[in-house]
């Protein structure tokens, strides 16, 4: 069996998923040629579920429940201090610094649209990819 990547989906890969938006294309191409686990972070679905409808809510809870996308809710005190020192030296907006933090803790790569998410992060994490 070979090695299963992981792919940390932020809120804006989470959203084309759901409507078929500009990077899932890509996506859907990663999960089709490679042996992959799709996660996010908790942080993610709930910037996601503030604009779901009910049926985006429903297939992002059967997604979970058929462990087809993995939720992390890292915390604790160690995590706590890695989020606070990423915001000190990226300057990036905190939920940015949560879900770069998952990425890390978790050693998954991070997928997101978000350019300055990406260029910033890149500094300390280079396992980053900015699909088109």
């Amino acid at each position: 069996m070979g090695i299963i990547l992981e792919y940390l989906l932020d809120t804006n890969i989470l959203i084309d998923w759901f409507a078929e938006g500009p990077s899932q294309k890509f996506l859907l191409q990663r999960v089709k040629h490679e042996s992959c686990q799709l996660s996010t972070s908790w942080i993610c679905a709930a910037e996601f579920l503030v604009k779901a409808g009910r049926k985006e809510e429903r297939a992002l809870f059967q997604l979970f429940e058929a462990e087809e996308l993995r939720l992390y809710d890292v915390g604790g005190s160690d995590t706590l201090a890695q989020v606070a020192g990423l915001r000190r030296t990226l300057s990036l907006p905190l939920p940015d610094c949560i879900i770069l933090a998952t990425a890390i803790r978790t050693r998954a790569t991070l997928l997101s649209r978000d350019e300055m998410l990406c260029k910033k992060a890149k500094r300390v994490y280079p396992n980053i990819i900015c699909p088109e």
